[in-house]
């Protein structure tokens, strides 16, 4: 009995036209004469598949990419935030890139170009899957899925939402597994974000390319024409614009491998990797989040150094000072927290710190009153000028942080009778 795929296909042979079907079995034989595509056999039918071989000493901007080599482990744990990647070997990394008919992941999209690119010994293998039209989905499927599976780690920009639950889709809807082994991702557009968004309009593989990496591309194909590009080729198998679409992926894998080593090289050395004050900001914050506080405050230390805006130094001095409390170097963090009370700039958070740390540390409960009293007495000259909820909320923290410490002090002076 005829499966629903069979039925399809023998219906669209009867009302295919005769010439079109001609026309379209040339295209396919052109495609692999004028693109440079090999044709291989699946299990699943005919494939094809286009290589690209670069030696590692091949330059993408500012970027050699036989630095990878130079990877380091435990960078590759903070770039894509996972701890198991200090365990694995970057030569064992997949890069990995589509274009697709749409801009969603759900069924109704299909990847008709899938990019794999991986390292092997002195080279740098870029392995483009095409899909020359839908009937032969599975084949291409089957390739693309087989070709990843060596790897224990797959690199992508947006891929995480994007490319890869696509994959996944596409190869359920053609009863096919994605690769078992394959199990962790580095996303590096969450890293982009993480080191450039402050400084950048946008966090866009070009803008990247461009800002980062020192790499522009000339006459690109934009990936909003591609999936119409594609679609017209389908219409009239008319494959020149297509070259547009593979050299635009194709330069996409190489950007994500080049755009890994400058991450590397950021983490290992961000003092003479990175030279703006925003991105050094983002990556000492981003440090703080995952609690590495030694390396945060080195970065911190260096910004104040740098001196920026004060709004931004005294946020930074706050943030150094929250550093030195954490490495318990309480010198420090007091001397950081009462010169953002003295230079004008209110901060409440300062006050709030240099209350705590009397209270409960230096048992200086008549200064830790006095630092209380003067937030409070600032804050209602600030409600005076301006309604602000935030200082409502810090207000009521403040008067009961007061009454405790009133409290404590009346106990001291006048303790129970026995």
């Amino acid at each position: 009995m005829m499966n629903i795929r069979d039925r399809l296909k023998i219906y669209d042979s009867l009302n295919t036209p005769p010439e079109q079907k001609r026309k379209k079995n040339l295209v396919k034989q052109d495609l692999s004469v004028h693109l440079g595509y090999s044709h291989e056999e699946t299990p699943f039918g005919p494939i094809f598949l286009r290589t690209k071989i670069f030696n590692v000493d091949h330059e993408h901007g500012n970027v050699r990419l036989e630095q990878f080599r130079e990877i380091s482990r435990d960078s590759l744990s903070l770039i894509g935030r996972d701890d198991y990647l200090s365990n694995v070997d970057p030569s064992r990394m997949v890069y990995f890139d589509t274009e697709t008919t749409g801009l969603s992941s759900g069924t109704g999209s299909y990847i008709f170009l899938a990019g794999v690119g991986y390292f092997e010994d002195s080279r740098f293998v870029v392995k483009q899957y095409f899909l020359r039209d839908y009937d032969e989905e599975s084949a291409f499927l089957y390739a693309v899925n087989e070709a990843l599976k060596p790897f224990a780690c797959i690199v992508t920009y947006n891929g995480k939402s994007y490319d890869w639950p696509l994959l996944q889709t596409r190869l359920t809807c053609n009863r096919l597994r994605a690769p078992a082994g394959l199990v962790h991702h580095i996303d590096l557009l969450h890293h982009a974000r993480r080191i450039w968004k402050r400084r950048l309009d946008s966090c866009s593989l070009d803008t990247i390319e461009r800002d980062v990496l020192n790499y522009f591309r000339y006459d690109d194909t934009p990936g909003y024409l591609i999936p119409g590009i594609y679609f017209n080729y389908l219409r009239d198998y008319q494959f020149e614009p297509i070259e547009g679409i593979i050299e635009h992926n194709l330069n996409d894998i190489i950007s994500l491998a080049a755009l890994l080593i400058k991450s590397d090289q950021i983490i290992k050395n961000p003092l003479s990797s990175l030279d703006h004050f925003l991105d050094l900001y983002s990556l000492a914050h981003y440090y703080d989040q995952i609690q590495r506080y030694e390396e945060s405050a080195v970065l911190y230390q260096t910004l104040m150094d740098m001196r920026s805006d004060t709004r931004l130094m005294n946020d930074v001095k706050m943030k150094l000072g929250y550093c030195y409390k954490r490495l318990n170097d309480w010198d420090r963090a007091i001397q950081l927290w009462e010169e953002s009370i003295e230079i004008g700039c209110f901060r409440v958070d300062a006050y709030i710190e240099l209350a705590k740390y009397h209270e409960h540390r230096s048992g200086e409960l008549g200064r830790a009153i006095m630092v209380v009293q003067r937030a409070l007495a600032s804050i209602e000259v600030i409600e005076q000028l301006r309604t602000n909820d935030d200082y409502t909320n810090y207000r009521a923290e403040l008067t009961s942080r007061l009454n405790r410490l009133t409290e404590k002090i009346s106990k001291l002076d006048h303790p129970a009778e026995p």
